[in-house]
């Protein structure tokens, strides 16, 4: 789990946004796999299954399981826009850079917001 994903130098750490590329590169490779999009309904349960899998696998019965799948349905977002973006818009370093950093700041908020509520909950990375 991570609680920083800053160095002093305002660098990005190994960690939180990692874990974000990877659900985001995970729905491009779905949809490169496909082709095309067929039904965004089934790519998103397989999407989901597979990543929830992962963290099950990486977490065991650490974590409660509602937490688990919460992890599991943010990820599912991420890697959602990786295999919808490429169907609906060109490749852009610009917007994909601008797109992972508002994910991080959202991500931030919500660890700020959730640590004020119960400090010991982090997101899964």
């Amino acid at each position: 789990m991570e609680e920083k994903n800053q160095t002093e130098d305002g660098q990005r750490t190994p960690g939180m946004m990692d874990s974000v590329q990877m659900a985001f590169n995970m729905g491009v490779k779905k949809m490169q796999d496909e082709g095309t999009i067929k039904n965004v309904l089934e790519a998103g349960d397989e999407l989901f299954a597979e990543i929830y899998k992962n963290i099950q696998d990486a977490y065991g019965t650490a974590i409660d399981e509602s937490f688990l799948k919460a992890n599991a349905e943010f990820f599912l977002n991420v890697a959602l826009m990786g295999y919808i973006f490429p169907a609906i818009c060109a490749y852009d370093d610009e917007f994909k850079n601008k797109m992972f950093d508002l994910i991080e700041k959202k991500l931030e908020q919500s660890q700020k917001n959730r640590q004020a509520r119960k400090p010991e909950s982090n997101i899964i990375v």
